[in-house]
This record gives C-alpha cells, sequence and structure tokens, in this order.
C-alpha cells in the first residue's frame, strides 16, 4: 500500500538509521589524500574512501543557518564527501564565485558568496565531511579588451580547452580562488586536508561539446580557430598537401577533398560528438568528413590539445601549492578522450546516469521523457552503446572504461533519477560493484541546488535533479555508505586488463564497450595502454578489438579479437586474420559460432565478430568469455555467467539475476535483496523476509560492528516504489508531476529470533513496535505511517 510521505533536507537522522559512525571527525584528521598503489590513501596509511552528493551551485554556496543544518543532515546519514561544483556560472540573482557585475567585469572574485563557501566547508570539516572543490564548471568569459575574440554571452565547453587566452582566464581564476583563505579553518583549499580534490574541468573535451551550444553565432571565431590548429598541426606532421592526400588514400581513393590543403589552412576537421568521443572503424566510408582516415589524423591532433591543457593547469595547480590529488575532466567515454584526459593528472573521474530525464519542460515536468528500463530487470550485455545514452546503459557498463590502471577512480556524478518508481537498486548495486572494482568514491548528483533549506519542499518531488526527498536514494543512502566506506563487499579475485594499442587510440568502434556488459559484473577490470606491446600483468588481457595489431604474447591468458583486418587506423596495411590466427595458441578448441579456445588464448574469428556485436545483443561474448575463463580455471563454475541470464562475481559476494530482475548481495557483514519475490521468502543472514509486496529492497545491516549472525542489534533498510503519487505516465512518456510524495509500505512478516522489532521512519523515529503473528513472525504494515526500517534487537 501506498502512503504519504514527507522528507526535508535538514532533520537529522537519529537512532538506528543515523550513520555519522562511519564519519572520522574533523575532515582531515588523517593528514592530506595521496594517491598510492593506484588508491588514494591518507598521509597516516588509512585508506580514503568517499561517498556522499553534489551540492550544484547555488546550495554550494549556501546561506549560514542553512550550511549547518545540511552539514548535519548530511553527516547523520553517512555522508563524507561533498563536492562544490559549478560555482563559476553566471546567474541573475547573483549567487556565483565570481562577480560578473560591471564592477568584478566577470574577472573578479565574489567575495560574499566566497564567504559562504568557506563557512560551509568549515561546517562540513567540523562533521568529518571532505569536500572536493571544482575550477571550471559554465563560466561566462567576458572580453574587457585584452582578448582577440568576444566569447558568447554563454557557458563555454570545448573552446576552453584549446583557446590558449581563455586557458590562462581559467588559471587566473585558479589562482585567486585557491589561495583565498578560509577565515573559519585558518586554511586556504590549497592546504587545507579537508579538501580531498581539486577538479581542473567539468565534461568537456575538444572531442566532444553540449551540440546546442555550436547554434550561438558567437561561436563561429572559435570554431575557426579549432580549424587552424587542426591545419597547422596537418602541416607539422606531413609538410604538404600530397604527403595528407598519400596518407589518406587507400585503394586509389582519397579522403582529402579537392578543395582541402592544410598548407592554406582549409581542412574541415571532424564534428563533435554529442557529450562523448566521437564513434569511427574502418566500415565509415573512406572518403569525406566521416573518413577513418580524417578521423584519425584529428584524434591524434586532439589527445595533444587534451594533453597540453591538463598538463598546463596541473602545472599551474600545483605550482599554487596544492596538496591535494587533482582530477582533470569527469566525463570519460573514448579511448583517446580517456588517454588524454588521464596522462596528467592524479585521479580519474567520471560520470553516468540511468534514466536520465531526456528533453521537456524542465520547469513543469511537462513532457520529460524517460525511458522505461527497471534496472534491476535490464540486461547488460543488450545495452551497451558508445554514446552518451542516458536511457538505458547500466552505469557499470558506462563507467568501468574509464578506471585507469594505477590511477584512484571516484565517479563523481551518477544517480538513477527517481523517474522510474523502483529504482532503489542502483545504489546498492553501485557501492557492491565499486567495492568490487576497488575503486574509491561516490558522489551522487544531486542532494540540492537551494541555498536555502527553507525554502525546500518535503512533500513532493519537483525535479529529479534534487535528491534530498527521493525516498528510494535517502532510504538506502546509509546502506550504500555503509557497504563502501566499510568495504563490506571484497574486491574482485581477477584483474581484467582492456588494452588499447597506439592503433586503437584513432578509431572507436560504435559498439567499443561490448565487453564492458559483462566482466566488470564478475571481476575487475581495468584500462591498460599498451603502446605495441602488452607488459602488465592482469590475470587476462583484452584487447580492444579495434585494429589487427598488438603483441599480447607476454598476457598470461588472453582474449582477442578484431574489427578491422587492417593493422594500422590509416588502413595501409591489410592483415585480414593472420593476426587473430597467430594469437590462437596450440591446440585450439572451436566454439561454435565464435572462435577458438586453447590452453592459453582465446579468439574471436573476423568473421564473426560482426554477427555478435552488429545486433547489440552480446550474450554470445558472454558465453564465449564465460567458457575461457572457466577452462583456464580463473572463475569457479558457480561464478561468472551461472545462468544465461544471471552474473555472479568471482568472490561470490554479489549476484544479478536480471532474467528474474533480482540483485542481491551476501557476506558477512550485509545482507541485500532487491527486485522481485515471486511469492517466495528472502533469506537475509539471521533474518526471513516474507514479503507480500511484488518487488522490495531490503538492506540487512548490523548497529553493533559485528557479524550478522553474531549482531544483537541490526536495522533493515526498506524501500519498494516511491515517488508522486500523482504523476502521468504514457508508456515511457512523463506527462507532468502531480500528486504528492509516498512510498509504498512493506507487507509480511519477519522470521527472526528476535526480542523487539519496530518499524522506523525515514529519519529513524520509531513508529511503532511489531506484533507477532500465530506462528511467532513479526508483522508489517500494520500502521498508519510508512516504514522506511525495521530496527531489530536481539
Amino acid at each position: 500500500m501506498n502512503k504519504r510521505i514527507r522528507i526535508n533536507g535538514h532533520t537529522p537522522a537519529t537512532g538506528a538509521l543515523n550513520f555519522s559512525h562511519l564519519l572520522d571527525a574533523p575532515a582531515g584528521k588523517h593528514g592530506q589524500t595521496i594517491v598510492k598503489d593506484g588508491s588514494l590513501y591518507f598521509e597516516d596509511g588509512t585508506r580514503a574512501r568517499f561517498v556522499g552528493f553534489n551540492f550544484h551551485a547555488p546550495s554550494m554556496m549556501p546561506k549560514k543557518e542553512s550550511a549547518a543544518v545540511y552539514a548535519e543532515r548530511l553527516a547523520s546519514i553517512g555522508c563524507n564527501v561533498v563536492r562544490l561544483v559549478a560555482g563559476d556560472t553566471k546567474r541573475k540573482d547573483g549567487l556565483s564565485l565570481i562577480d560578473y557585475s560591471e564592477k568584478g567585469k566577470g574577472r573578479e572574485l565574489n567575495m560574499e558568496m566566497v564567504d559562504r563557501v568557506h563557512y560551509f566547508v568549515h561546517e562540513l570539516k567540523k562533521r568529518g565531511i571532505y569536500v572536493q572543490v571544482d575550477l571550471h564548471t559554465f563560466r561566462t568569459f567576458t572580453n574587457i579588451g585584452d582578448l582577440r575574440i568576444t566569447p558568447p554571452d554563454a557557458r563555454m565547453k570545448g573552446v576552453s580547452i584549446f583557446d590558449q587566452e581563455l586557458i590562462d582566464l581559467q588559471k587566473d581564476f585558479a589562482s585567486k580562488y585557491l589561495t583565498v583563505k578560509n577565515p573559519y579553518t585558518g586554511m586556504s583549499f590549497l592546504e587545507d586536508p579537508a579538501v580531498m580534490c581539486i577538479q581542473i574541468t567539468n565534461e568537456n573535451s575538444v572531442f566532444f561539446e553540449n551540440l546546442f551550444e555550436l547554434n550561438n553565432p558567437a561561436r563561429a571565431p572559435y570554431e575557426a580557430e579549432r580549424k587552424r590548429l587542426f591545419n597547422e598541426f596537418l602541416v607539422r606532421k606531413y609538410g604538404t598537401r600530397e604527403a595528407l592526400a598519400a596518407s589518406w588514400t587507400r585503394n586509389g581513393e582519397c579522403a582529402l577533398f579537392a578543395e582541402e590543403d592544410p598548407t592554406e589552412g582549409t581542412v574541415e576537421p571532424i564534428e563533435y560528438g554529442d557529450y562523448i568521443q566521437p564513434y569511427r572503424d574502418h566500415r565509415s566510408y573512406w572518403a569525406g568528413k566521416d573518413s577513418p582516415a580524417r578521423y584519425a589524423d584529428y584524434v591524434e591532433f586532439g589527445m595533444g590539445v587534451n594533453l597540453h591543457y591538463y598538463t598546463e593547469i596541473s602545472d599551474h595547480v600545483r605550482s599554487l601549492g596544492a596538496k591535494a590529488p587533482i582530477n582533470g575532466c569527469n566525463l570519460l567515454h573514448g579511448i583517446a578522450d580517456i588517454y588524454s584526459s588521464t596522462l596528467p593528472i592524479d585521479i580519474c573521474e567520471n560520470n553516468a546516469y540511468y534514466n536520465h530525464p531526456m528533453g521537456g519542460d524542465y520547469k513543469t515536468g511537462l513532457g520529460i521523457r524517460y525511458t522505461w528500463h527497471e534496472n534491476v530487470a535490464t540486461d547488460p550485455r543488450k545495452t551497451t552503446y558508445s554514446v552518451f545514452d542516458t536511457r538505458d546503459n547500466h552505469l557499470l557498463q558506462q563507467l568501468a572504461g574509464g578506471s585507469v590502471k594505477g590511477k584512484p577512480y571516484i565517479v563523481n556524478e551518477w544517480n538513477e533519477y527517481g523517474g522510474m518508481p523502483f529504482h532503489s537498486t542502483a545504489f546498492l548495486m553501485q557501492a557492491a560493484y565499486a567495492c568490487l572494482q576497488n575503486w574509491d568514491g561516490l558522489m551522487v548528483y544531486n542532494f540540492t541546488h537551494s541555498d536555502d533549506h527553507e525554502t525546500l519542499v518535503d512533500d513532493f518531488i519537483g525535479s529529479v535533479y534534487d535528491g534530498f526527498n527521493d525516498p528510494s536514494l535517502i532510504g538506502q543512502f546509509g546502506a550504500m555508505a555503509t557497504l563502501f566506506l566499510k568495504g563490506d563487499v571484497k574486491e574482485a579475485k581477477r584483474v581484467i586488463d582492456m588494452c588499447f594499442t597506439d592503433e586503437d587510440m584513432k578509431m572507436l568502434p560504435e559498439n567499443y564497450k561490448m565487453p564492458y556488459g559483462f566482466l566488470p559484473f564478475v571481476s575487475k577490470t581495468r584500462t591498460v595502454f599498451v603502446g605495441d606491446k602488452y607488459a602488465d600483468d592482469g590475470d587476462l588481457a583484452v584487447n580492444g578489438g579495434f585494429a589487427s595489431n598488438g603483441d599480447y604474447s607476454a598476457a598470461k591468458k588472453a582474449l582477442i579479437y578484431a574489427r578491422s583486418p587492417y593493422k594500422d587506423a590509416m588502413q595501409h596495411e591489410y592483415v585480414g586474420s593472420c593476426f587473430l590466427d597467430a594469437n590462437r595458441g596450440e591446440n585450439p578448441e572451436v566454439f561454435p559460432n565464435i572462435g577458438t579456445i586453447s590452453d592459453t588464448r582465446a579468439v574471436i574469428d573476423l568473421d564473426k565478430i560482426d554477427g555478435i556485436e552488429r545486433t547489440t545483443d552480446y550474450t554470445g561474448f558472454s558465453r564465449f568469455a564465460d567458457a575461457a575463463m572457466k577452462k583456464w580455471g580463473l572463475w569457479d563454475e558457480n561464478v561468472g555467467l551461472v545462468d544465461i541470464d544471471h552474473f555472479v562475481s568471482d568472490t561470490g559476494e554479489i549476484s544479478y539475476n536480471f532474467g528474474k530482475g533480482q540483485f542481491s548481495i551476501d557476506t558477512e557483514t550485509a545482507a541485500v535483496f532487491s527486485g522481485y519475490m515471486y511469492g517466495k521468502p528472502v533469506k537475509l543472514g539471521p533474518v526471513t523476509a516474507n514479503i507480500k509486496n511484488e518487488k522490495m529492497t531490503f538492506s540487512l545491516l548490523p548497529r553493533d560492528n559485528k557479524k550478522l549472525s553474531e549482531s544483537k542489534h541490526m536495522v533493515i533498510l526498506a524501500t519498494g516504489n516511491t515517488g508522486n503519487d500523482g504523476n502521468k505516465w504514457a508508456g515511457d512518456i512523463s506527462l507532468g508531476f502531480g500528486g504528492k510524495l509516498a512510498v509504498e509500505d512493506p507487507e509480511g512478516t519477519l522470521e527472526v529470533d528476535a526480542k523487539e522489532v519496530y518499524a522506523l521512519d525515514i529519519y529513524g523515529n520509531r513508529l511503532y513496535a511489531l506484533e507477532k503473528d500465530a506462528e511467532g513472525r513479526f508483522v508489517m504494515g500494520t500502521g498508519e505511517a510508512a516504514a522506511l526500517g525495521f530496527e531489530i534487537i536481539r
């Protein structure tokens, strides 16, 4: 039964739902955050992990009375990090770190807002909450007579990567913002150990753009500059038009247009991708703007541009005296972009969304579209796309490729937005797989946009972009924080290296994420840039599968495939199936309709890869990889692909049966079930739940720091369908938000050897004691108010 509920952004959680014990106040007590062995640590050797929220401006500069209550609320639910993002945005209300008035002219700090940020950091710090400090997000650059080009009166991405004058303005902002001493902590952001990371830019690259921004006529001079820089690169590389034309010719067909000449600056660059590096492989038309040759040279050029930008800004920030690790960008989708955005910096960060809104009137909610996909019942092998598809790509699929060997990895923006009534699975799934992958941070977007807690509406979700009153998120946040911060889910036993050569980086097949629909759900995957020869120590090396190149002879085990019969991106060296045949190993056995598996090598046949990937159903790949891993003894029979629609992690702790719509975690200190029950009991450690609801998420945690089998005080966090009870839907289209905030009350019984069981509200207050039925089971769902948790005293 659905029951209405109120959730505000300031009331601290209490009792069994207070998770402030996960924090170690004050933030910074263990010293600066540092990078060691590819992970984050504090200076005293303590492992550093972070789970929390984005505070997107203006909320990152709250009123002082709101700063204190926001911080208290966050600490009480187990949040130990806040990302301070988009403070450079130009706003009509003046709530910006930059003074865009006639006085500041877009070049000086707005010290009133800087003071607000400093006070918020002070309130967070004393409660054990760290901060990530972002530099460039949505800045509107201004010309006060010192710029060659007058920027448009709008945010600037892409351009801010390659225009040197705009780069210099970013360095100037960093110098001013980072060096101001916080009067409440006595330290600047450069020296404060509560700053766990400094990010250079948000969702930015020379490879992609918000394509809508290109419609602004004031953008044209910058696009002419991009074209000029590309042509200068071509001249440096080739010298003459003739040499370029020769390189761009295959089988007598030239990709260079007759009117194009790099010495005259007339060669066109490729078009931007839409929030992702655009894809291209050997199957594209050879001639014209979509030519693989044009693409390969632009990618080489673009990598140089990205590398220059991130090196220059990070060197500048370090020269100021920054002690925190530095991240470059937080949108890593595309191999060349990942390489060039991460090489000069300390930490890799990324973002991903599931069921993201797609258009419509964001003020009224009318016409906002979500795709109708339940995370828990979606097959990851059938929704893997390279494009920034916000509709049905699993979060892990989108994110796994951005984890680079030797660098910590933080997901600093992510969510499954509340358009889907049953979406609590995502938060436990993300925490579990982040533990399996040994990632370093999870920052949900977004707690609130408001700088004033008193303006927040507690009985209605008016925007899915604010999570403070999303019952699915808030209801399971404590469990997510516990799983991740305590490492209740083990790191994977096996390491799989996802390998890319220098030639691979100049290509990007549309469905290059095929392996990520399976492998990271079972074992740890990491991206490795191998040059032309693999020389690492992974249990398995999987080549990129782009060009037919790379020496994998040093790999212990290897899974090899190729989409292109050419050795190089320019397609000058045709090798056919020779590359694959050379990697088959001795006595290979045929795996029907896919390839061969020998004692150390698994190879997908060249004429079979098209059939696998072009259908966007990668079940065949999962069957092939699973068979190889089990033949080699890297996975036991009861892990990996245990049924055609069922994955189990190589630790045995995470089970994802998307065929039945069931996700579960089973460890000594945590038990989770999320999904459909089909009328059957759900076993959670020492508790058996007989749930009448069609689907629920139950997370069982000990509250006395013991194993579940020994715990005398436990809590269940319970979430079903949530959202406004008057939302209107037509298929996968949201026609508008309506009604009031409501949650599904858990119904059924709990079988547990306990003295008392109490139903809890969202803040942890006891609503009522559960009565027992004739068989001694505790009965749920008998109160007037909805229960979002159950406190168990044994």
